[in-house]
């Protein structure tokens, strides 16, 4: 074996894996059931996540700043829907209001 010495560990460390599971359901709320979506927001959210270094060098910017930019995605596509429906709910109030 050529003096190789393969290990194998049966626990995680304590930072493995960190915050994937609420990722994973950004990705799933930005991609709307779509698997090129989802696909889509998963290299949105892995480009934040890998840029967040060159962003602390490049712009002076903090790292908690790409998790603000993920948060602010993610309540835009949550009330995305909202947003859409807004000008006809406002229309309509505003004739009923007229009557």
């Amino acid at each position: 074996m050529g003096g190789r010495l393969w290990a194998v560990s049966t626990r995680l460390r304590e930072a493995f894996l960190f915050n994937y599971g609420h990722e994973a359901l950004a990705v799933a709320l930005l991609g709307q059931r779509s698997p090129y979506g989802v696909v889509l927001a998963g290299i949105l959210f892995g480009a934040l996540k890998a840029g967040r270094g060159g962003m602390v060098n490049a712009a002076n910017l903090p790292v908690s700043f790409s998790m603000v930019l993920s948060g602010v995605i993610i309540i835009f596509v949550a009330i995305s829907p909202i947003l859409m429906k807004l000008p006809r709910y406002l229309a309509v109030r505003k004739i009923s209001v007229q009557k």
